[in-house]
């Protein structure tokens, strides 16, 4: 397909366009349950990947923006007038960054959806106070299994399997994207493309909450977890 061709895909599997977000020139419009993808020219690396999008019909477009399914030769309908928006633009909504060190306010490709999906909980966010008193006593050996960081005010993030036996709110994590337990992002696309949105680093954290904001929490501030790291960490001397 050479010239200007057009993808209808069910809402519920836009998700799979994030594997085309480095591609430029595409756009999008949102039509009810339906999400419209339109481009310019379908290379050989190019189609099958719009092929294989998940319940996708493709259409050639014409200079008058009326649609010819593929296969077909009599127009069918006519192009939605939009709005459209580029692929990129169209994954960014606005999460409101807030509460832990290194927090910012970037644009995502996310909404929190409850899920039942069963996932173990491997991200816990809680008080600072309730970590230090835990880890103070916890033997060394369960808390190799954690990293933490601590923020300025009063929370810790712990990071490992099985999570501490406190309280507090937990996460799932998948590729160093984070959200509460019983929640699933929308649309879903990888995790690979919210961190390239988020601009993760290696090691870097982001913690996804239902009410729209977000915490970053970077790399460099996780410390494995040891009874001298806790005690450091509550501002009293080492001792162990």
């Amino acid at each position: 397909m050479s010239g200007r061709w057009a993808a209808c895909l069910p809402r519920e599997a836009a998700g799979a366009l994030g594997r085309l977000r480095l591609v430029p020139g595409l756009a999008v419009h949102e039509d009810g349950d339906n999400v419209w993808l339109q481009g310019d020219g379908l290379d050989e690396a190019l189609e099958p990947i719009v092929r294989g999008l998940p319940g996708a019909r493709r259409f050639a477009v014409l200079p008058d923006g009326q649609l010819v399914a593929a296969g077909t030769r009599v127009p069918f309908g006519y192009l939605p007038e939009g709005p459209w928006r580029s692929l990129p633009e169209w994954l960014a909504v606005t999460l409101e960054g807030a509460g832990l060190a290194g927090r910012v306010g970037e644009r995502v490709p996310i909404r929190l959806v409850r899920s039942g999906a069963a996932r173990e909980e491997n991200v816990l966010l809680t008080s600072l106070a309730g970590w230090v008193s835990y880890g103070r006593e916890a033997p060394q050996v369960r808390l190799e299994r954690w990293t933490f960081a601590v923020s300025d005010d009063g929370r810790a993030v712990v990071r490992g399997q099985p999570l501490p036996p406190l309280p507090g709110e937990r996460f799932v994590e998948q590729e160093g994207v984070a959200v509460p337990a019983g929640w699933a992002w929308a649309p879903p696309v990888e995790a690979a493309v919210l961190r390239a949105v988020l601009g993760l680093e290696a090691g870097d954290l982001a913690l996804l909450h239902p009410d729209g904001t977000w915490d970053r929490v970077a790399a460099g501030n996780f410390t494995r977890a040891s009874r001298s790291a806790v005690r450091q960490s509550a501002g009293a001397p080492s001792d162990a």
